[in-house]
């Protein structure tokens, strides 16, 4: 059996999502002085070489983002292009996350440069995404929503993500997720781990409360945890953050223990991107088994994502000839998709009509096979 030709897609970032041949034409067309040369300059600037941390894997990320910093119509361009992308792979619903006052003019993290700012606001960050995303929609027919990132390091932030991500529910946005390091012991260590207590890893009050709200008040959430941090990290993301998907996990599930049993126990989504689990050292390279092969024998909720493909030079093919290389069989691909299904953010009835499609469409390509 070949590789699903149909595919749902929960995890990726719209800002690490763009052709490097766009942040090319937009380096050129607004002047900026980032370090590229040419498109090839741009490829082999944004491969992490000899990566085996978080931050190695994200050292260039502020580098190409400015291309697209305070900018309404790049923006659009890259959700627009993001889609297109997407559909020629086979994929029949994304959704991709974008951390919008990051990308905001008014950004105090990332000053703007070259052309005057047209995304002065994380709104304005919201709307041009949103834009370039129905665009693809209408062209090619499939599904794309938008999930808003709260950023661990700016937890000041986290309320007005909340407060777009109820504005904008019914027009693109599904949910609200938290993604950036955890601030650990002041010793340095990262123990506890998942030993009955929850860790000495901090998540900021402020985007507790916020994550707490989003619950009460309906809206979708997941979390990156248990890549770059402990396994408690996804403890606390189930418990605190009360979450229904856990971006990444990997260090949960390769060292058992409480934070993964609870999040077996709660039924939680793992959002697993293969090609960065390796890039980012999440999972040793030298390691007997990749953790999904553990999720698969446990019976565990996850899917297959690119994440970052800036970065990981890959397509959402690549991860699932990975996924077959690293001993997942088609069967377990297709039962991935149907994860993804059941776990995805749409509304009750447009998740129904997903899977009738998908289901239509992956028959119709079985009976002709």
């Amino acid at each position: 059996m070949s590789l699903p030709r149909y595919k749902i897609q929960l995890h990726s970032h719209l800002d690490t999502y763009m052709r490097h041949e766009t942040i090319w034409e937009l380096t050129q067309a607004k002047g900026l002085d980032l370090g590229y040369t040419s498109v090839k300059d741009v490829r082999d600037k944004t491969k992490p070489k000899h990566c085996s941390s978080l931050d190695s894997y994200l050292k260039e990320v502020p580098n190409f983002i400015r291309t697209i910093l305070g900018d309404r119509d790049a923006l659009e361009r890259v959700g627009y292009e993001a889609g297109l992308d997407q559909a020629s792979e086979g994929v029949l619903y994304s959704e991709m996350r974008i951390p919008p006052q990051l990308l905001a003019a008014s950004s105090t993290v990332l000053p703007l440069q070259g052309s005057p700012a047209t995304a002065t606001t994380a709104r304005d960050v919201v709307d041009a995404a949103l834009r370039g995303l129905r665009r693809a929609e209408d062209e090619t027919g499939i599904k794309l929503r938008l999930i808003l990132t709260c950023l661990r390091g700016t937890p000041e932030w986290s309320p007005e993500v909340l407060d777009l991500c109820r504005e904008y529910s019914g027009r693109g946005v599904v949910g609200i997720d938290v993604c950036g390091a955890v601030a650990l012991r002041r010793d340095g260590s990262d123990a506890p781990s998942s030993t009955g207590e929850y860790g000495e890893e901090v998540t900021d009050p402020i985007i507790v409360q916020t994550f707490q709200r989003a619950a009460d008040w309906g809206v979708h959430r997941t979390a990156h945890a248990g890549e770059a941090g402990p396994p408690a990290t996804v403890l606390r993301a189930v418990h605190e953050l009360r979450a229904e998907r856990i971006g990444h996990g990997y260090r949960a599930v390769v060292h058992g223990g409480q934070a993964y049993e609870r999040a077996l126990a709660a039924r939680v989504h793992f959002e697993c991107c293969l090609s960065s689990s390796i890039l980012t050292g999440a999972v040793d390279r030298s390691a007997a088994e990749h953790p999904v092969l553990r999720l698969q024998r446990d019976g565990a909720s996850f899917s297959l994502s690119i994440d970052d493909p800036v970065m990981t030079h890959t397509t959402l093919k690549d991860e699932y000839q990975l996924g077959l290389s690293f001993g997942l069989t088609p069967d377990d691909l297709l039962r991935c998709n149907q994860s993804a299904i059941s776990a995805c953010f749409l509304p009750a009835d447009e998740k129904w009509e997903l899977q009738q499609k998908y289901d239509r469409l992956t028959n119709a390509e079985t009976a002709a096979a």
